[in-house]
Parts: structure tokens; sequence; C-alpha cells
């Protein structure tokens, strides 16, 4: 098995902010800013603008405070690829959201089994 590459960014940083703050759990859901954890990572599919219907496209990035090791990425399920080619360095990469309410679920249901 390959092995994940590691975090683009000082995660003890990260854990000192998160730990000032009183933050638990950073969960990042900007294009934007799930870029910058992922590395400069964006899915061409969403990178010019997102399509619309009856949901849009929601990537989600959770990270619990001093726990890189249960950090996950909830993806479009077109992005299972990404994942194959090692793309990202979390540990886990849930790649089954088609919307945002989706995500929003994905997310909240890895955060109660812990990662």
């Amino acid at each position: 098995m390959t092995e994940r590459p590691l975090p683009p960014f000082d995660t003890a940083r990260l854990d000192r902010l998160m730990q000032d703050a009183g933050v638990d759990v950073l969960i990042a859901s900007s294009k934007h800013n799930i870029q910058y954890l992922l590395g400069n990572y964006s899915f061409f599919m969403f990178e010019a603008m997102d399509a619309i219907g009856l949901s849009r496209y929601l990537p989600l990035l959770v990270y619990p405070a001093g726990r890189p090791d249960l950090a996950f990425y909830v993806a479009n399920a077109n992005e299972r690829f990404e994942e194959e080619l090692n793309r990202f360095w979390v540990p886990e990469v849930v790649a089954k959201s088609r919307g945002s309410v989706d995500a929003m679920h994905l997310a909240l249901g890895g955060l109660r089994s812990g990662g």
C-alpha cells in the first residue's frame, strides 16, 4: 500500500491556534480552504464554477484538534479516482456526496463514529 502524503501545512500550529480559540473540530467548507488544506487540490469538475441543480458541490475537510490521524475529507462521489491516485493526506476519504445536505450528514456521521 502506498503511503499517504504528509499534510501540506503545519499541523502543530493549527492545533495550537485551535486550542487557543477553544475549537475542538475544524470543518472547512469553502473550496479555497479545502484547496489550501489539501495541498492545492481542487476537483476539476467544479473548479471554474459550481453546478447548481437540486443542490451544490460542498467539499468538507474535517480536522479534529490534535488528531490529524482522524481527519477526513467528504468528497463528491466522482472524486473516488483522486483517492485511488493517492492525492490526499487525510487517512479517510468519504467520496459519497452528491450535494450539500448529504455532505453535512456524512461529515456528522464521521464525527460520531470517530473519523
